[in-house]
C-alpha cells in the first residue's frame, strides 16, 4: 500500500515539474480519479485509525471481525484505485508530454 502511495506521488509530482519545464504549464492537471484516489486513501486511512483506537481499547465483539473484514476489503479497493490513478496520471503525462512537444517544433 505504501509503496503504491509512493508511486503515485512520484508519477504526479514528477509528471507535473517535467510538464513545467518544457512548456511552462503551470497549472497542474487534476481528474475526478484523481480526486477519488486521495479521497479513498483518506477515508481508507480513518477506518485503520478507528480500527487501531478499538484494538488499544481491547473492546472484543463478533460485530467487529466482520467490521475488521470490511477494513481489510476497503484497503484493497483503495488499492485498486490508486492502481488505476497511476495508470490515468501515467496517461494524463504521456498526452501532455506529446502536446508540448507539438508546441516546440516549427
Amino acid at each position: 500500500f505504501f509503496a503504491l502511495l509512493i508511486i503515485r506521488l512520484f508519477v504526479v509530482a514528477g509528471g507535473n515539474t517535467f510538464i513545467y519545464l518544457i512548456s511552462g504549464d503551470k497549472e497542474p492537471k487534476t481528474s475526478y480519479l484523481g480526486k477519488a484516489s486521495v479521497f479513498a486513501v483518506m477515508g481508507y486511512f480513518g477506518f485503520r485509525l478507528l480500527q487501531f483506537i478499538l484494538v488499544m481499547m481491547n473492546v472484543e465483539s463478533q460485530n467487529l471481525a466482520s467490521f475488521y473484514t470490511v477494513v481489510d476489503r476497503l484497503g484493497l479497493m483503495t488499492e485498486g484505485v490508486l492502481v488505476v490513478s497511476i495508470f490515468e496520471k501515467t496517461g494524463m503525462f504521456l498526452k501532455a508530454l506529446k502536446t508540448a512537444r507539438r508546441k516546440i517544433k516549427p
